[in-house]
């Protein structure tokens, strides 16, 4: 387990399953220098109490404890591998930040494996939140990451929305994959009020729910939602870009040119 301050010289190498605790700032977590050609590090738990920025791919056997905020540079994956697990006192100034490149379509990941059971993957942008919550009925893998200002084809580096479509939606995308596993899954959204549209935040629960990206257009509502905690529930099979938007009286969501 490496804690405090470790005065070397030359080069040393540190093995798979190394315990990390961070308990400071650093935009340099694994390795000092960032000439090491290894381009991800294999950890058994890593501990982090204070803001760090990571600078390589990083893969957790045991736990990730997250009591201060992660950020994963456009590209880079954090890979929590079956039978590990994500816990601490992950809120909305502690969680993995999944920053990306709204110019290139390049974003960062957060990929979790044979996940059985019900699990919150606190993810979020720079300055948001986003956490989703997952359940799948057959063990799985998935990958997530959310950013902000909704596309018309749920892409980093798609077309925005106008501002008059974005006032019946939550202005924000999450994408997620299932990498293996069959099967559906229960799929939680949780978001800050102030990304709601302005009409969407007068909804009543009734109003409000689930919405997927079909490509080109998004979709009619599903599942349920809570416009005072901030969440849609849907149960889903097939995956990809997700957000939260209004219940239309007639017409499903289907963004085109005017």
């Amino acid at each position: 387990s490496l804690t405090g301050s470790v005065i070397v010289t030359g080069n040393k190498s540190f093995q798979a399953g190394t315990n990390y605790v961070f308990n400071g700032e650093t935009t340099k977590p694994f390795g000092i220098s960032s000439g090491s050609g290894n381009a991800s590090i294999f950890a058994g738990s890593v501990d982090v109490n204070a803001s760090i920025t990571v600078n390589r791919n990083f893969s957790v056997y045991r736990r990730l404890g997250i009591n201060a905020k992660i950020t994963l540079r456009p590209l880079d994956t954090l890979f929590v591998l079956a039978g590990g697990v994500i816990n601490g006192n992950y809120n909305s100034t502690n969680y993995i930040v999944t920053d990306y490149n709204s110019t290139t379509g390049a974003q960062s990941v957060v990929q979790y494996d044979g996940l059985s059971t019900s699990v919150t993957l606190p993810i979020g942008t720079v300055n948001y939140f986003l956490p989703v919550t997952l359940s799948p009925t057959t063990v799985s893998s998935f990958t997530a990451a959310a950013f902000i200002g909704i596309t018309s084809n749920g892409q980093v580096n798609g077309t925005q929305l106008t501002p008059a479509q974005k006032q019946l939606v939550v202005n924000a995308v999450w994408n997620i994959n299932r990498i293996n596993g069959t099967g559906s899954s229960s799929l939680q959204l949780n978001w800050n009020t102030a990304l709601e549209g302005s009409t969407f935040t007068t909804l009543p629960n009734t109003g409000i729910g689930l919405i997927f990206n079909t490509g080109s257009s998004w979709s009619l509502p599903i599942g349920t939602g809570n416009n005072t905690t901030n969440i849609v529930n849907a149960t889903v099979s097939s995956f990809g870009s997700f957000t939260a938007g209004a219940v239309p009286s007639s017409t499903p969501f289907v963004f085109n040119p005017l």
